[in-house]
């Protein structure tokens, strides 16, 4: 009825290719009853690359007298991927400035909150990260890293980098109020890191750096 309607909508895109670079699938939905709004969403880079969104929020539909949609409480949602792969992105990149960009990220993120301020508790990963850096020739063999996301700090731990015979290792985090930074912890260590490595320069660079204290 108009002041208790029903909704649904779905949406499904196979394949969608842009830069020279396809998706697999898209599919979308969308449901809306008894006050309550249910949307999910689901994306395939290939048969075992994906990332599926879902949300669910309180709302108010209905066109008996006036027409009313607005939200009547907070979003509890989740983003959750086992891993998406980073090659896609070659296809935009500057082959002068970056090549052979290859692995993975996943993540599980919960968001729950009101819409305008939604609160992020989870995780990202990136594991498998490889790329040239054209300009300085330098080659990175592997990256690797943990992000842990709160409403209170983004916690960075376990950056490491490889190339060659050099390392690069970073964590740290950044605290939070109300999305905006206010303090940061963050330290790196270069050991044995090639700055450059092309046929007119060679160089390394090593390191130990902290950056600490408040942002306001």
């Amino acid at each position: 009825s108009a002041s208790a309607p029903s909704q649904s909508a779905r949406m499904q895109i196979k394949p969608l290719g842009a830069h020279g670079y396809t998706l697999r699938e898209i599919d979308a939905n969308a449901n809306y009853t008894n006050g309550r709004m249910v949307a999910d969403a689901e994306i395939y880079q290939d048969e075992v690359h994906q990332l599926v969104a879902n949300a669910t929020i309180p709302m108010q539909l209905g066109w008996d007298k006036k027409f009313v949609a607005y939200a009547s409480g907070g979003l509890n949602g989740r983003v959750h991927s086992n891993g998406i792969s980073l090659a896609f992105l070659n296809a935009t990149l500057n082959k002068n400035t970056v090549q052979g960009l290859e692995g993975n990220i996943s993540m599980d993120v919960a968001l729950s909150g009101p819409l305008k301020h939604p609160q992020a508790n989870g995780g990202i990963w990136l594991w498998g990260g490889k790329a040239k850096i054209v300009p300085a020739g330098v080659t990175i063999d592997s990256t690797n890293t943990t992000i842990l996301i709160s409403p209170q700090a983004i916690y960075l731990q376990d950056l490491n980098a490889r190339a060659k015979d050099g390392t690069i290792d970073a964590w740290g985090n950044v605290a939070l109020d109300s999305y905006r930074p206010t303090a940061v912890d963050v330290s790196l260590k270069m050991s044995n890191w090639p700055a450059i490595q092309t046929q007119e320069y060679l160089a390394y660079t090593a390191a130990n750096l902290r950056l600490n204290g408040g942002l306001e």
